[in-house]
């Protein structure tokens, strides 16, 4: 009826792929020669060529085998094919915006690096605004007035961040209260991982742009030492401390140390 036959491999590099390829379409029931013999030679005809390229493009589209199988064994009309082609245009926006997001938290990272292990002091940067999905921390969370060990509100957090769909870029750190600072109490307030976007959340907050004194040290418990640094360059420079201190911890410096860098962003004003 179509006239001329073609092998496996014939009608493989037909269609520029390979006989293993014709295989499997042929177990999932998506491409069935036109004839099997006895030997297990198959023949192919021209019109599988079509129905090929109709497979090929529905691949295209980020369809599995499965679904191309199951559109062909229910034959769907148009308006079907329009809602999964529309489904399948959703997923892969949602897969643009993870990919963005890790474009971002790698140039981040380059950044970070920069600023920390080349960097080492104390610097002023511009900043622009910055959005954190934070979580709260109690007075339960703290023993007596050491850093606390609060585990548990990390992986809440990350919890929070991963139930409500977003990528998680693990830009972890904490915001302390200045006061608490200035009174040599050294526990956060909150814990924090950035977002690339400003979100309409509760646990949404936002790190305003503006002049920031940056140091970036390690270890991590130098931290009260590492401030009255800060403090006492900004009081000889002519600054003054306003707003939350920022501690954000570098934990890709652990690839090559067994501690992490540790950089205490706070803004900074003329006085």
């Amino acid at each position: 009826m179509f006239g001329r036959t073609y092998t496996t491999g014939e009608f493989a590099k037909l269609c520029g792929t390979t006989k293993d390829t014709l295989f499997l379409y042929d177990r999932k029931g998506i491409l069935k020669p036109d004839i099997v013999k006895e030997n297990g030679y198959r023949r192919y005809n021209y019109m599988h060529w079509y129905i090929y390229w109709t497979i090929k493009f529905f691949k295209t589209t980020g369809l599995s085998l499965d679904e191309i199988s199951d559109i062909q064994k229910r034959n769907v009309d148009d308006e079907e094919l329009i809602n999964i082609f529309t489904e399948k245009q959703a997923e892969i926006s949602k897969e643009q915006l993870k990919l963005a997001s890790m474009q971002r938290f790698i140039e981040k990272n380059i950044q970070c690096i920069k600023e920390g292990k080349k960097s080492k002091g104390i610097h002023i940067y511009s900043r622009k605004e910055e959005y954190l999905i934070t979580v709260k921390l109690e007075e339960s969370d703290y023993h007596g007035d050491s850093y606390p060990m609060a585990l548990e509100k990390r992986m809440e957090l990350g919890e929070y961040i991963e139930n409500i769909g977003l990528w998680r870029n693990f830009q972890i750190g904490d915001i302390m209260a200045l006061d608490d600072f200035e009174r040599g109490r050294f526990v956060p307030s909150y814990f924090y991982e950035k977002a690339d976007f400003k979100l309409d959340i509760p646990m949404m907050k936002v790190k305003p742009a503006g002049t920031y004194m940056v140091t970036t040290f390690s270890p991590w418990y130098e931290i009260k030492e590492r401030f009255a640094e800060m403090k006492e360059k900004a009081f000889k420079m002519g600054y003054r401390m306003v707003g939350d201190i920022y501690c954000y911890d570098d934990v890709t410096s652990l690839l090559d140390s067994m501690d992490f860098l540790t950089s205490l962003e706070v803004k900074v004003e003329a006085i």
